[in-house]
């Protein structure tokens, strides 16, 4: 296999999962794209949970009717309120295979 032919760029640019039975889309960094890598310098001292710190947006969350705007500090409360959301999320990432565009 060439490997000029594999195309890594949703790593790095992103790709976006959907919430299951939701229409929540959450949109994530590779754990090997380079804001990775850095994130695991920068912690390597520390435990810390780098799922928010990959997500880089998302569409369709609100909370009372109010559109929740994406922020890291936003990602790792929904999370930790919601395990259901934050264990797919951590899982999708964690699935390189998601990352590979596909032709």
């Amino acid at each position: 296999m060439d490997l000029n032919t594999i195309d890594n760029s949703p790593a790095e640019k992103g790709v976006s999962l959907t919430i299951k039975d939701t229409d929540i889309e959450i949109t994530v960094v590779s754990m090997n794209s380079n804001r990775a890598q850095k994130i695991f310098l920068a912690n390597k001292e520390e435990n810390t949970d780098v799922t928010p710190l990959l997500t880089i947006g998302w569409k369709n969350i609100t909370r009372n009717g109010k559109e929740i705007i994406f922020s890291v500090e936003e990602a790792r409360k929904l999370y930790a309120e919601y395990p259901l959301i934050g264990n797919q999320v951590a899982e999708f990432i964690l699935n390189e295979q998601n990352f590979l565009k596909k032709n």
